[in-house]
């Protein structure tokens, strides 16, 4: 499956999630960051700048509402869902985009960067959850990113738990650094793997930093 293939099939997945529970949101929230990610990476080819913009909107409206309904705080959780229901079915799928496999291994390769050089736990999970669908979409073995990005996840939750109970919970620089570390390891590991990409192998194992 080529990347812009991957997007639309988790739009196309977003547009059956029509439900309003917690666990229909999230699932939403989830399909459409997938189209959005991969979307932005692909902008060059397609240059739909309506849709991507609808779409992270969404998205963003859809984490308004999961923050509600993990946190506990009050939150105007219909008006938000009604504004993601008018601009639903506005995004557009990406037609076949040729060079797509290189421009998402390009932004890949910008994430890792990224993530050399991040010392903030909420930044450096934004992007090691971009780089987990990046490395999906190329069709790369995501099983491990994917449980990293999970558990950053569930440490962020219970930090969103605790702002609204009042809770004195904070992540510790220990633990962004030990994330940070896993993670920098994991994407060295994927980028020098077998892939088509043989130059950034190269460099990889020459031990130069990309």
């Amino acid at each position: 499956m080529r990347p812009e293939e991957y997007a639309n099939a988790h739009l196309m997945e977003f547009r059956r999630l029509t439900g309003r529970s917690e666990e229909e949101v999230h699932d939403a929230r989830v399909e459409i960051r997938k189209y959005v990610v991969v979307g932005k990476a692909l902008y060059r080819l397609h240059g739909d700048w309506e849709s991507l913009d609808r779409a992270s909107r969404i998205a963003h409206t859809l984490g308004k509402v999961r923050d509600v309904d993990v946190s506990g705080c009050p939150g105007d959780r219909d008006r938000l869902l009604y504004s993601v229901e008018v601009m639903r079915d506005h995004v557009m799928p990406f037609p076949r985009l040729l060079g797509s496999r290189l421009l998402v291994m390009e932004s890949l390769v910008r994430e890792y960067r990224s993530v050399l050089v991040e010392e903030e736990f909420h930044s450096l999970r934004k992007r090691l959850r971009r780089a987990r669908i990046l490395v999906e979409s190329l069709e790369m073995d995501s099983e491990e990113i994917k449980e990293l990005v999970r558990r950053m996840g569930d440490l962020r939750d219970q930090w969103l738990r605790s702002r609204c109970s009042g809770e004195e919970f904070q992540i510790s620089g220990e633990d962004t650094r030990e994330f940070k570390e896993q993670g920098v390891e994991i994407l060295r590991d994927l980028l020098s793997s077998g892939h088509e990409f043989h130059h950034l192998r190269k460099v990889l194992q020459s031990g130069q930093v990309l």
